[in-house]
C-alpha cells in the first residue's frame, strides 16, 4: 500500500479505480482480524476478499452494481464448499471488482449492499445486518425524543427511507434480494436480544398509515428555466445523460411548463451546474442553483390512497 501512496505523491493524481483500491484496505484488514479472533476461539475460519472470490461489478468505481449471475456462480464454487466443511467465511464488504480486476466500491454503507449480494449468491434464507441502532425508527432520535421502533417494513418502504436519508441501511440493499424474496433483519450490536426491524418482500398498511418520517439536508436544487422546457421531447433524457456521464445521481425531478427542478446531492451541485450549462441556449434559457435545501420524506404502505376527512394525504419533496 505504501507504493500506492508514493505513486500518488509522485504523480499528484488519484484515479477513481486507485481511490477505490486504497479504500478497500480497511475492509481487508478487518476481515483478517475478525477471522483471527474466531480462530483464537477455536472456530475454523477463512478471510475472503471479495475481489479475489469473484464479486464482479460494472465499472462505476464509487457506486458499483454487482453482476448477480456471475457473482452467484463464483460464490457457489468458493464459499458454499467452505460452509459445508464447517468453516466460517469472513468476507470483506464494501467493494468488488470489474472483469479486468480493478477494485470498485459501493458507496456509504456499501457493506450492506455487498452482504445482500452475497446472500443472493449463496441462496441464504436470511440476511442479518448488525448496526449500532435497533432497526428503523418512526423518526430521527436525534430530533424526536423516544421515537417508536418499527417492527416490520416492506422492501420498498425500507429502500425509500434509506434513499431519502435514514442511514440504517444502504438504499440498494434490497435490490439483489427481490427475485429470491430473502428477508432482512436489522439487529443492534448493543441489544442483541432485541428483535430489531424485519424487512420483508410484502408490505402491510398500518392503522396510522405513516410508518416513518426521514429527511436529507444534503440537497441542492437546479432550476432549469425555459418557456417550453416542460413540453420539449427528450430534454430530460439529455439532461440525465449529461449527469450520468459524471456519475451524478438525481434524487427527484419536478417539472412544469417553464421549469425543470432537479434535486441532487449538494456535493454534486457544482458539477451538475457545469454539466448542464453546456446546453444553455435555445429551449433552455438559464439555470439557477439553490443550495441549503432539505428533503422530507413520509413513508407508509397505502399513503397515496389514504383518505382523511375526505381529503387525500399528500407528500412534498422540498
Amino acid at each position: 500500500m505504501g507504493r500506492l501512496f508514493y505513486g500518488i505523491a509522485y504523480t499528484e493524481e488519484v484515479t477513481k479505480s486507485l481511490k477505490a483500491l486504497i479504500l478497500s484496505y480497511g475492509e481487508r484488514l478487518s476481515a483478517f482480524v475478525l477471522s483471527g479472533i474466531l480462530k483464537s476461539k477455536d472456530k475454523d475460519s477463512n478471510a475472503l476478499e471479495t475481489d479475489k472470490i469473484g464479486l464482479i461489478t460494472d465499472e462505476f468505481f464509487e457506486n458499483a452494481t454487482a453482476i448477480l449471475n456471475e457473482v452467484s456462480r463464483n460464490l457457489k464454487a468458493i464459499v458454499l464448499p467452505l460452509i459445508k466443511k464447517g468453516v466460517v467465511p469472513v468476507i470483506t464488504g464494501y467493494f468488488g471488482r470489474t472483469h479486468d480486476g480493478r477494485v470498485t466500491t459501493f458507496g456509504r454503507n456499501g457493506s450492506d449492499y455487498s452482504a445482500a449480494v452475497i446472500a443472493y449468491g449463496i441462496g441464504s434464507p436470511l440476511l442479518e445486518i448488525w448496526k449500532d441502532v435497533d432497526g428503523f425508527m418512526s423518526a430521527d432520535p436525534k430530533i424526536i425524543k423516544s421515537p417508536d421502533k418499527i417492527d416490520r417494513l416492506s422492501y420498498y418502504e425500507a429502500a425509500e427511507l434509506s434513499y431519502f436519508g435514514a442511514s440504517v441501511m444502504h438504499p440498494r440493499t434490497v435490490e439483489p434480494l427481490v427475485d429470491l424474496g430473502i428477508p432482512i433483519r436489522i439487529k443492534c450490536l448493543y441489544e442483541p436480544k432485541s428483535k430489531g426491524t424485519e424487512v420483508l418482500p410484502g408490505g402491510y398498511e398500518s392503522k396510522d398509515v405513516v410508518k416513518s418520517v426521514t429527511y436529507n439536508r444534503q440537497i441542492s436544487v437546479l432550476r432549469i428555466h425555459g418557456s417550453g422546457v416542460g413540453f420539449k421531447p427528450g430534454i430530460i433524457t439529455e439532461i440525465g445523460q449529461l449527469l450520468s456521464e459524471r456519475e451524478i445521481n438525481i434524487y427527484s425531478v419536478i417539472t412544469s411548463q417553464t421549469c425543470i427542478n432537479l434535486l441532487v446531492n449538494k456535493n454534486d451541485s457544482r458539477k451538475s451546474y457545469e454539466s448542464i450549462k453546456k446546453i444553455v441556449g435555445g429551449v433552455i434559457e438559464r439555470i439557477d442553483l439553490e443550495e441549503g435545501i432539505a428533503i422530507i420524506a413520509v413513508v407508509g404502505e397505502g399513503l397515496l390512497k389514504k383518505k382523511n376527512n375526505g381529503a387525500s394525504i399528500h407528500c412534498c419533496c422540498f
